[in-house]
């Protein structure tokens, strides 16, 4: 499963509250939309990104060339090349017309079967098989930070001591934040976890040279971490 991100605060955390645009299937929290908003919109929503973009003129989603008529979907921003379609168009089409994504979202839409409020019992359940299922990950999480190589991504980087750190590194993360999040059953699933934790050596493997002292920890973590997450999820 991958986390989505919000692309005004770029956190993954409050996926319930994560509006994904009908245009580019992008997520915006609805505390980061400007208004805010307090409700789930009705219909279809465009982020800023895509309400910016479509009145504009646009290149071919497919080919991305400007040059040459563009048809445009009625429903999201994106514009495509008669030819670049499958099957091409020989013509342009009369009346509204929606591209691929756009009919495959509305016919999901139609065949959705209303949503049920789950009972007491399904919810402890459901409860019960998400602490199973992350079970591993307190497992693993353990082995990670009594690991020898651990003493960089035991705790946040100091924003006061690295500030450069921050302009580089624009989703920091490290055992104790994902320590807390586990703790609070912020992860859905087991999934959500590894990335956080993949998270944490792919930053340090990008800000320091591979033959530092930090970098030099952060392979060691990153392949000791791959090797026994591989091994507890046989």
């Amino acid at each position: 499963m991958c986390l989505q991100y919000c692309q005004e605060c770029h956190s993954a955390e409050n996926e319930n509250l994560l509006l994904l645009c009908d245009g580019c299937d992008k997520g915006t929290h609805t505390y980061c939309c400007k208004p805010k908003l307090t409700t789930i919109p009705k219909g279809d929503w465009y982020c800023r990104f895509c309400s910016t973009n479509k009145s504009r003129y646009r290149s071919c989603a497919i080919c991305d060339r400007s040059r040459g008529e563009l048809l445009h979907c009625s429903r999201c921003p994106k514009a495509y090349h008669k030819r670049c379609l499958t099957p091409p168009l020989s013509r342009k089409p009369s009346g509204v017309w929606l591209c691929a994504t756009c009919r495959r979202k509305s016919a999901q839409k139609q065949q959705t079967p209303p949503i049920s409020t789950p009972s007491p019992s399904t919810n402890h359940i459901t409860s019960r098989k998400r602490k199973e299922d992350l079970e591993v990950c307190h497992v693993i999480l353990g082995e990670l930070e009594a690991h020898r190589d651990s003493w960089p991504f035991l705790e946040p980087v100091d924003r006061a001591k690295l500030p450069e750190y921050f302009r580089v590194v624009k989703k920091p993360m490290d055992f104790q934040t994902i320590r807390c999040k586990l703790r609070d059953g912020r992860y859905s699933c087991r999934e959500a976890f590894a990335s956080d934790s993949r998270l944490v050596f792919s930053n340090c493997l990008f800000y320091n040279e591979d033959q530092s002292k930090i970098g030099m920890a952060g392979h060691s973590m990153k392949n000791f971490f791959e090797k026994r997450w591989s091994e507890l999820n046989r």
